[in-house]
Formats: C-alpha cells, structure tokens, sequence
C-alpha cells in the first residue's frame, strides 16, 4: 500500500513539500498530532534540507482501562519529510534501527498504542520514571510512568472522539488457535 500510495502522489503531480507518517492500524494519535508535527516538519524545509526524518517519541499505551505515559525514543511513530517526492516510504527501514539513521526526535506530538490481546508487539511497560521531563528534549533513552486510570473526558479532548469501551477487541474473533493462546500467555504474563 505504501508503494500504491507512492505511485498515486507522482501521478497527481503532489510531489513537493511531502511528509509521509507509518502510522499502524491499531494506533490512534492525537486530534493535534499532525498540527504539532508540522512544525517540526517545517524546521527542514527552513534550513533548506531535501529531506528529513521525524520520530515522534511521546505517547500512551492503553486497554481503554487503564494508560500509560512513555517516552520511547525509538517509537514506530516515524515521518519521512521530503521536499521533492520520488517515491520513498516511511516503511523503508526497521524503526529499532532509526538510532543509525539522522532523525529528529519530537515530544510534541502524542499517539497511543492500543494493547489489545493479539498484539504481540505492545504491552505495559514495567515502570522506570516518574516523570518524562528529563526525557523530552531527546537526549536520553527511553521511559515508562506508572499506570493510572483513564479519564474519558481527557480522552475525548485529545482524540476527538469518545473513548472506546474496552471490551472493543473482545468482540472480535481469533482466527486461530495461535491467537488464543498468545493472548492468553499475554494475559499471564500482565501485557493486557
């Protein structure tokens, strides 16, 4: 899709100023985010830079239960800027390895990962801060904040919409006997 994607922004002739963002499917990002985003963005394009790459580094994983603040500084959460488009994706390179590539970092724009049982990726983190304030100029690694309720009226503000039950990923089937028994190891293990 990235590539289809590609192909129908050169088609179009919209190939100048782009910013591409990897955002999965089970993610939500703030009402704002792209808003906050673009004044990163617009630092390159400033500075005369052809191209530039964004990760955003703040953000929430949640069951709709229950959340948790993090600064992860090598999130999923990557934008690739550039200022005449020739096809390059966001998916080009595996985001644990954004560390050897020159990137900004920013803590402006947040996003939430949503922990649901088939998820293997995302899970609680175990606690490591107790604030992120340290960590959001980017200079130092990653931080997890211990887990506090969800309030839905904050949700609603930063998101736009009502904040989902969480029994949302209940209703959906598992396909597999693989999928039962990852969300029930998940389960055992306090990922969900």
């Amino acid at each position: 899709s990235a590539e289809k994607l590609g192909a129908d922004l050169v088609r179009e002739g919209l190939v100048d100023n782009i910013a591409l963002t990897r955002i999965d499917s089970d993610d939500i990002i703030e009402r704002a985010y792209f808003r906050k985003l673009n004044t990163t963005l617009e630092s390159f394009a400033s500075n005369g830079d052809d191209s530039g790459l964004v990760i955003t580094c703040r953000g929430y994983r949640s069951n709709f239960s229950v959340i948790q603040p993090l600064y992860h500084s090598i999130a999923p959460f990557v934008t690739l800027f550039h200022k005449r488009y020739t096809r390059e994706a966001s998916y080009f390179f595996n985001h644990n390895e954004v560390e050897k590539i020159p990137h900004v970092k920013d803590s402006s724009a947040e996003w939430m990962q949503v922990i649901h049982g088939t998820n293997v990726a995302n899970g609680f983190k175990p606690v490591t801060a107790e604030s992120l304030e340290a960590y959001l100029d980017g200079t130092r690694g990653s931080a997890s904040l211990p887990l506090r309720a969800i309030d839905p009226e904050w949700f609603r503000q930063w998101s736009g919409f009502d904040l989902p039950s969480p029994d949302v990923f209940q209703m959906a089937p598992m396909s597999s006997l693989r999928s039962r028994i990852r969300k029930f190891w998940r389960g055992v293990r306090g990922k969900i």
